[in-house]
């Protein structure tokens, strides 16, 4: 129906418009023609008026048929009003300046987060944790002690080593990774974790939540500490800690940080940057064929650091990945709740920090900005699932499997 007006419209005013063309084209003609005053004033007025006319009639035809622009979505840090509403809030009569206007509904959801955090003591659940221990084990089919790292006994030699991010097309350009006798010789015979059990561990995720938050003791005073992605420590101790025992290191960072390590000078500046660390550094070599080499390459520098340098297997990741998607995790979870799941095997209670995925944040009842990582000043990505996976562990929070800290960590 709307389709059938505007074309009957949009030929209406075409046919008015050639009308008006005709007639200015017949006027001009009869303007140089004749030599009368008086005709050649009215015929002049006749044809300014038609080409205004048209030019109306044009104008207006376009404007009709112009699809309207998308409205701008207001910037994040302006969803609070908060600091609109001074004045000493302990006062009765200033009690609705401690009322919230939200902007639109992402201010409000981040909003309820917070202070579900904040507000609402946490407690241990071990029966829900263990429930989750049991789920995990039984869909998944794989064991911290025979999957999670590469070893001699689960891994054959000449046996091919699929990538689970490889397409179609890479798999042309990189065949896959055979498992030759030098290979083998570099891992482990067993599982350094084969065994273990921790009664408290905590998960170091590298938010700008931890900046200011003085958690770097109470991390420290776990039994066991995660971290993800090779984030620095050095300069950082007093908000994110210094104890490690388990470091993944993305591929990725070789050539982010490290140039690809080809040449000397990289080699030692990547060599000079694990000296920070005495832990086991977990490799997920085999996620794309064309960092395999280079991921490789970084391991056979072990005798030049402190650290146990292991290579992930990756039946272990992609069970883990199948199992959050039949869950509703659209993509490939990040190294964060990979790491949780991976303590959920591990630990008796879980602790998490850096973990709060927005670009702001309240802070003893402010609204302040919030780095995506608590060491750079990296624009905020959306290449994880980060919201999804932080409306799970806020549920898990809630149930007591986890501990979600936010805010200022108590000596």
């Amino acid at each position: 129906m709307f389709g059938e007006i505007l074309l009957d419209r949009t030929l209406a005013s075409f046919t008015v418009c050639r009308w008006c063309l005709q007639r200015l084209s017949a006027e001009v003609f009869r303007l140089l023609t004749t030599f009368r005053r008086r005709q050649h004033s009215r015929r002049f007025v006749i044809a300014v008026l038609s080409t205004i006319l048209l030019y109306y009639l044009l104008l207006s035809t376009i404007s009709y048929t112009r699809r309207p622009r998308k409205r701008k979505t207001p910037p994040i840090l302006s969803h609070f009003m908060f600091e609109s509403m001074h004045g000493n809030v302990n006062e009765s009569s200033n009690f609705t300046k401690q009322i919230w206007v939200f902007n639109n509904s992402d201010a409000e959801r981040i909003y309820l987060y917070a202070n579900l955090l904040q507000k609402l003591p946490w407690k241990a659940n071990p029966q829900h944790l263990d429930n989750f221990r049991r789920e995990l084990n039984a869909e998944t089919n794989v064991s911290t002690d025979r999957d999670l790292i590469l070893t001699q006994t689960n891994v054959q030699l000449d046996q091919e080593m699929p990538c689970y991010f490889d397409t179609k097309k890479s798999m042309l350009k990189y065949p896959h990774f055979v498992a030759t006798k030098d290979f083998m010789s570099t891992l482990p015979k067993e599982s350094p974790l084969k065994g273990k059990r921790y009664e408290k561990c905590a998960v170091i995720g590298n938010s700008g939540s931890l900046k200011q938050s003085t958690c770097g003791s109470q991390i420290d005073g776990m039994d066991f500490v995660f971290r993800c992605n090779g984030a620095p420590l050095e300069g950082f101790v007093t908000d994110a800690g210094k104890r490690t025992d388990f470091l993944t290191f993305n591929p990725s960072i070789l050539y982010k940080r490290f140039g690809g390590l080809v040449n000397e000078s990289m080699i030692e500046s990547y060599i000079t940057f694990m000296k920070q660390y005495d832990s086991m550094v977990w490799y997920p070599c085999f996620g794309s064929r064309q960092l395999v080499e280079p991921c490789i390459k970084a391991i056979s520098y072990h005798d030049q650091v402190d650290s146990r340098l292991v290579i992930g297997h990756p039946s272990h990741y992609v069970s883990i990945w199948e199992f959050w998607k039949r869950r509703g995790l659209r993509k490939k979870p990040s190294t964060g709740l990979y790491l949780v799941s991976l303590a959920a095997t591990l630990c008796n209670e879980i602790h998490l920090y850096g973990f709060w995925p927005f670009p702001i944040q309240l802070h003893e009842g402010k609204v302040q900005e919030t780095a995506y990582h608590y060491f750079n000043n990296l624009p905020f990505t959306s290449h994880h699932s980060s919201d999804s996976e932080f409306r799970l562990l806020l549920q898990m929070h809630m149930l007591g499997s986890v501990n979600l800290h936010m805010g200022t960590c108590t000596q």
